[in-house]
């Protein structure tokens, strides 16, 4: 006859032999991403993935999805942020937009922008004109 109880099969034929049986190990719910759209479940099961979506401008980076293996969570993505430039930074600083004037943007991170000093202001330290986003974060020129 064949017993089975917590992972332990035995096979009994006038003497039982029982062994231990592999155990597959579910997942709970996988880490939460900063800032990611995630439809989470409970538990998911060994080979199981969970995606996950970025919102709009933001650009996802690492692997595009989570995958359960063996009670534990594979896998590191990210949600990096875009920048965001309005017009009281540009304001302040005597600079607009090289194509675009003074309007606010929103730019993807690696995205790069380019500035100008406004009419009658010359340009005053060492940040570029042009500026990459990262993360969420641009440096800003300034012109006096």
């Amino acid at each position: 006859s064949l017993l089975q109880k917590h992972n332990i099969v035995c096979v009994c034929v006038c003497v039982c032999v029982c062994v231990l049986a592999a155990k597959t190990l579910n997942c709970g719910p996988p880490p939460l991403i900063k800032d990611a759209v995630q439809d989470l479940k409970n538990e998911y099961k060994d080979g199981e993935i969970a995606t996950y979506e970025c919102p709009a401008y933001f650009t996802q980076a690492g692997d595009p999805h989570l995958t359960c293996r063996k009670g534990r969570w594979l896998g590191n993505g990210e949600c990096l942020q875009p920048c965001t430039v309005n017009v009281e930074d540009m304001e302040s600083r005597n600079i607009e937009i090289l194509f675009g004037g003074r309007s606010k943007i929103y730019s993807k991170h690696g995205d790069f922008i380019s500035f100008r000093c406004q009419r009658g202001f010359k340009h005053k330290d060492k940040d570029g004109f042009r500026q990459q986003c990262i993360n969420g974060k641009i440096d800003l020129p300034s012109c006096g």
